[in-house]
């Protein structure tokens, strides 16, 4: 009687050579796919912080419409009245590295004299999801920060009266300009988050940043305007997108972040933090 015949134990395996094959092709393939995993999730990040800006536009003009047209305050964290008290503003504190403001989710959605917390579902939206940058507290751990967003400096703060800035307090005061759009926020460079207000050198013959924005998006950052439109800017000078030097005579970026982000004067802006 012929019986069952067993198989050699060394060929219900992979051989070596079998094994380092099947690696090799896992690590080609992954090699592949990896490059458009990692822009298929940038893309995602960028409509997520498309929208972000979408939500916060819209809370900045419901507000407005609440009170009569006037702009939400943006007054920066070192701004007060005689009495030493700081005004009020939708975002409050000072939010630079080291700062524990720039983790405080109650600065940014508290129930509160000017704040947009009351028109936004969460406080995801103030962040940019592809701004992964954090802040090292006395306590010597890190800790994600809560904002990546900044207001024009020009809008709904008189800090600008200062250097004889043109400011914006209610809905439509810009109408009297003619200019290509406004801006109201901004997405910012990390290494530029400080106070509320995103700001310009108003010396429009030198040309300067006072506040960066980001290219986290490919080179690219978002940016919301008055109408409630969003777009994605991409950089055309690659000294936009460096904290340092901020002398940028010439850019293009400059030039028209500047036709879009007040009535400057030729004069040289203050130095914000």
């Amino acid at each position: 009687m012929g019986g069952f015949r067993h198989r050699p134990a060394s060929s219900l395996g992979f051989t070596l050579i079998e094994l380092l094959v099947v690696v090799a092709i896992i690590a080609i393939l992954a090699g592949l796919l990896l490059p458009a995993l990692t822009r298929v999730r940038a893309k995602g990040e960028g409509a997520a912080c498309i929208n972000n800006q979408r939500q916060l536009t819209l809370a900045w003009r419901l507000y407005s419409d609440d009170n009569r047209d006037v702009l939400v305050l943006n007054n920066p964290h070192h701004y007060g009245g005689p009495d030493g008290r700081r005004f009020p503003s939708w975002s409050l504190g000072d939010h630079r590295y080291g700062s524990p403001d720039g983790t405080n989710v109650a600065l940014l959605m508290s129930n509160r004299v000017a704040s947009l917390g009351a028109y936004l579902s969460a406080v995801r939206l103030f962040k940019c999801p592809s701004d992964r940058s954090k802040t090292t507290l006395g306590d010597g751990r890190s800790y994600p920060r809560v904002r990546s967003y900044s207001m024009n400096g020009s809008m709904g703060t008189e800090i600008g009266r200062i250097t004889g800035g043109q400011p914006f307090l209610k809905m439509n005061d810009w109408s009297v300009y003619h200019r290509p759009g406004w801006i109201v926020f901004t997405d910012t460079h990390e290494d530029s988050i400080g106070s509320c207000i995103f700001t310009l050198s108003r010396d429009t013959t030198f040309g300067a940043w006072a506040k960066r924005p980001t290219g986290r998006h490919a080179g690219a950052g978002t940016l919301g305007f008055v109408d409630g439109h969003v777009e994605m800017k991409r950089w055309q000078d690659p000294r936009t997108l460096k904290v340092e030097p901020m002398n940028v005579f010439g850019s293009p970026d400059w030039h028209w972040f500047w036709l879009r982000h007040s009535k400057l004067e030729p004069q040289y802006w203050f130095d914000d933090p």
